[in-house]
């Protein structure tokens, strides 16, 4: 960018925006680069400002009007690699398979998602080498900082200013067990942005192949690995189901903090002594709780993916004298068992369509 400009925008602000009803927004794609002309005390716009906003990608409940033809389940696979960015949405042809879009879009070079990745790290960072490193380490499965390191090939003393930096771009999120303390040690790290957790995935990881021109072993790991990667993706979408309940006061209680707990199981062998559930929400001044799993799968949820949530909830040590509360969210619905059992026990059973039916249009 011309270094000159906030300075005219600094004239027109001061001098010709004060004698009348005007309002100036000013909109760019970098982050940084907004950051540093307009909110940092070196530029000639600050302390001018008189409001800014972060505009995010959309929630998958938006996603219908983009492909309003489409099954639900295709649309998470969609959204599994392309996240709620309108422009990358754009690629998708709406008449072919997720399958041939990914194809099509991804695994060509000629393409502007296939060096998406590498544009966006150049556009904001300095040292895009180092932080594509990182990325590529939390793609792959490392999450705590000692992994991270230790994969991107940093002392750990230096790992911190590389993921705060990410985390304030969106490209990361710091996650906790939820009813932990925020200040806790018990942190992992996961891809926030979903168009790069696909890219590293899968793009980065092919890319010496692809550049060969042999798309094949990168077709072949969507095909056997995609479905399981999707796992995260349909986390994050149970997530955004519940909040929006929650807004709509249609859950047992209104929840304050949701997200993710796991934590040691006691007694139990090394190896088989940790537990995780995909979402808990709590209230603690009603002392309610509810424990949620998310099953993107292709068989109908079953009483045993219940059982397992019940003895796991038992694990949680929270409020002995809390009220607790069960749901599980399914890609494929429920056998008649499970929904025998959700009547008796009342648990919450959720699916894509209880969310999205058809031709529902959210306008908030």
């Amino acid at each position: 960018m011309d270094d000159s400009i906030p300075s005219v925008f600094q004239l027109i602000v001061d001098e010709i925006l004060k004698t009348g009803s005007f309002h100036l927004i000013l909109c760019g794609s970098s982050v940084s680069m907004m950051e540093k002309s307009t909110l940092s005390h070196s530029s000639p716009l600050y302390g001018r400002r008189t409001g800014q906003m972060q505009v995010k990608p959309m929630l998958f409940r938006h996603m219908r009007e983009f492909f309003s033809e489409q099954p639900l389940p295709e649309i998470v696979n969609i959204y599994g690699a392309a996240g709620g960015v309108p422009f990358y949405l754009l690629f998708f042809d709406p008449d072919k398979s997720y399958f041939e879009n990914l194809q099509n879009i991804f695994f060509a070079k000629e393409t502007v998602l296939y060096s998406e990745g590498d544009f966006l790290l150049r556009e904001e960072l300095k040292e895009p080498a180092t932080f594509m490193n990182i990325l590529f380490a939390i793609s792959k499965g490392a999450a705590r900082p000692g992994e991270i390191a230790s994969k991107s090939y940093l002392e750990a003393k230096d790992l911190p200013y590389y993921l705060d930096t990410i985390i304030k771009l969106g490209f990361v999120r710091k996650e906790h067990p939820v009813l932990e303390k925020p200040t806790t040690k018990k942190t992992i790290y996961r891809i926030e942005d979903s168009f790069l957790r696909f890219w590293f995935r899968y793009v980065l990881s092919h890319r010496d192949e692809i550049e060969q021109g042999d798309k094949k072993p990168a077709i072949d790991d969507v095909k056997n690995s995609y479905d399981a990667f999707l796992g995260e993706t349909f986390e994050q979408i149970g997530k955004e189901m519940l909040i929006y309940l929650n807004s709509q006061e249609k859950l047992p209680f209104r929840f304050r903090k949701l997200g993710r707990q796991w934590g040691k199981i006691p007694m139990a062998p090394k190896g088989q002594n940790e537990y995780e559930i995909d979402l808990v929400a709590v209230n603690d001044d009603t002392k309610e709780i509810l424990f949620c799993e998310c099953k993107w799968e292709n068989s109908k949820a079953d009483t045993d993916v219940y059982f397992k949530l019940v003895e796991k909830a038992g694990y949680v040590k929270w409020d002995h004298d809390r009220k607790e509360y069960f749901g599980l969210i399914s890609r494929s619905g429920f056998t008649d068992r499970m929904k025998k059992e959700a009547q008796t026990k009342g648990v919450l059973l959720l699916t894509l369509e209880d969310y999205m039916p058809d031709g529902l249009v959210f306008t908030d």
